[in-house]
């Protein structure tokens, strides 16, 4: 069994594709990938507008701002965001993620609300995952965010309330490319010791490649100077920060 870590540090992005269609099989696999998606509530809030007939390929590849090697792929699937009304609590979840622009998301017109909020929808996930299951069958991908949302709505002849978000492009690779090399996990993440730092004062210490929380921020300082100076020993002097959050 091959673990999906190992598949995705094969992944590259590919812009440059034989002329070799993708079988029908392999589609509905990836779609049978991106179905199973999980989504809040359950809702579901897409559609995929799967894309293999070269002349509509090539009219969709000139709304991509110039990317013009989108026009070799012989699949392209568009992710399509369903777009809430208000009267079905449409802004609710921003209202309650951003309540000190509660009465700004309020006032914002319909449809630029939609378009500004379109990832709340979540259709990078079944892309993901239509990626992932595209590495199994040997494709390779490229996502496409920039090109006109407005006129390639129109030329799908998309329902009202429907955005195209995110453009996947998919092939079989012309050569083969080498992964290009990711952040580190140091570099990525950070942990919170103990529960009992969110509810006081602690200290933060940060450097490139490095994510520590410290707590107690009561403590001694002769400990916490004791541990700026070894991580000093390690990095470059000029680029660790301290800051001490009250």
């Amino acid at each position: 069994m091959i673990l999906i870590t190992t598949l995705l540090k094969q992944r590259v992005s590919v812009r440059s594709f034989q002329n070799k269609p993708v079988p029908e099989e392999v589609i509905q696999d990836l779609l049978e990938a991106a179905r199973l998606s999980p989504s809040g509530g359950n809702k579901q809030p897409w559609l995929f507008g799967v894309i293999t007939d070269c002349a509509l390929i090539k009219q969709v590849s000139k709304l991509a701002h110039g990317q013009k090697w989108t026009a070799s792929a012989p699949l392209i699937i568009v992710l399509c965001t369903v777009c809430v009304n208000d009267e079905h609590g449409g802004r609710d979840i921003q209202k309650h993620r951003y309540p000190h622009f509660s009465w700004d998301i309020a006032q914002m017109p319909q449809e630029l609300y939609w378009a500004l909020n379109q990832e709340e929808h979540q259709t990078k996930i079944p892309g993901a995952h239509m990626i992932l299951a595209a590495l199994e069958h040997g494709v390779a991908s490229c996502w496409v965010s920039r090109f006109h949302v407005m006129q390639l709505a129109q030329l799908l002849k998309l329902p009202p309330h429907y955005l195209p978000s995110e453009i996947l492009v998919f092939g079989y690779p012309e050569f083969e490319q080498e992964p290009r090399s990711k952040k580190s996990l140091d570099e990525l993440v950070f942990r919170i010791a103990s529960s009992a730092v969110l509810g006081g004062d602690y200290m933060l210490l940060s450097a490139p490649g490095t994510a520590l929380i410290i707590q107690n921020a009561a403590s001694t300082c002769s400990n916490l100077m004791m541990m700026y100076r070894f991580m000093s020993t390690l990095l470059c002097p000029a680029a660790v920060q301290y800051r001490a959050y009250q």
